[in-house]
């Protein structure tokens, strides 16, 4: 329930049975948010009693309805808070708000994509103001990137969008009602071409290679490493059980603890590939525990 249905953006009506006699209550979203126990984002509601379902007072739907549509305005003002700043702007938003509270949990390499990604969402939206942008801005934004990049630039800026607009709801920044990302969708892209060597064709260019070059060949090819991780390895790290144990990624020059928990489990080596290294770390110029 991370976004409000178009169907509720006005709020709803619902019977409440276990009362006597029944009653028709009025429910809506506000803009307070909070964390249920698996994390994910949940918006409180508000509720009006608007009356009972009887003869004398509110006997149908239809007729609780109208009751709703004479209070909806002033309830729904009344238990909204005001946005923060109408004037500020998408870039400022991101510059002042969002960028500040996310980057300390980016690394290096995503701050780099992350701001390839804010260059593509600037180009349409920077200087609009927040609560002015709408899913058609969005939308736009998105298919004009869908004709000319490719897949995962496109996920990455909708990601991102969807992202910093969720923010700006829980900043009070946007109502939540006019949230813009409300059934917006990733638009068609290209698809990817992704170059997959067959079996024998892998064969073919692992013969072709000789000494160091085809012993990093076999880490990455029967052993799944990241190209990152593979550079970042040490002597060290190759233990007598045959396992080959991931503790660094090296990236643009910059050596880093490995990209995730799990990248950090030991891998088992093949047996022919195991004596390989043992026997390369023989002949190293440098064959101590951190070369």
């Amino acid at each position: 329930m991370g976004q409000i249905r178009n169907r509720h953006k006005d709020g709803w009506i619902e019977l409440d049975k276990r009362a006597k006699p029944q009653r028709w209550v009025a429910r809506w979203y506000t803009n307070e948010s909070f964390l249920d126990p698996q994390g994910r984002t949940r918006y409180r509601t508000g509720r009006h009693l608007l009356g009972f379902k009887t003869q004398k007072d509110l006997p149908t739907l239809s007729a609780a309805k109208v009751k709703w549509e004479e209070l909806r305005d002033q309830l729904l003002h009344n238990h909204r808070p005001k946005v923060r700043d109408p004037d500020i702007t998408f870039r400022r938003f991101c510059e002042e708000e969002f960028i500040p509270l996310r980057k300390s949990g980016w690394n290096e390499a995503t701050k780099s994509k992350m701001e390839y990604y804010f260059g593509y969402a600037y180009d349409d939206l920077a200087e609009i103001r927040l609560v002015d942008v709408t899913s058609i801005d969005l939308k736009r934004c998105l298919d004009r990137l869908a004709r000319e990049y490719s897949h995962d630039t496109v996920n990455g800026v909708y990601t991102l969008l969807r992202s910093i607009l969720k923010e700006a709801v829980e900043q009070h920044y946007i109502e939540i009602s006019e949230s813009p990302v409300r059934g917006l969708k990733m638009p068609i892209t290209r698809e990817r071409e992704r170059a997959v060597l067959s079996v024998e064709e892998t064969r073919k260019l692992e013969n072709a290679l000789e000494g160091v070059d085809r012993i990093i060949f076999r880490l990455f090819s029967r052993c799944g490493l990241r190209a990152g991780e593979g550079f970042g390895c040490q002597w060290q790290d190759l233990l007598p059980n045959q396992t080959l144990a991931i503790q660094r990624a090296c990236s643009r020059g910059v050596v880093k603890p490995p990209k995730t928990k799990k990248s950090r489990k030991p891998i088992y080596l093949p047996t022919s590939l195991y004596r390989e290294l043992l026997a390369l770390r023989q002949i190293s110029p440098d064959p101590s525990p951190t070369g």
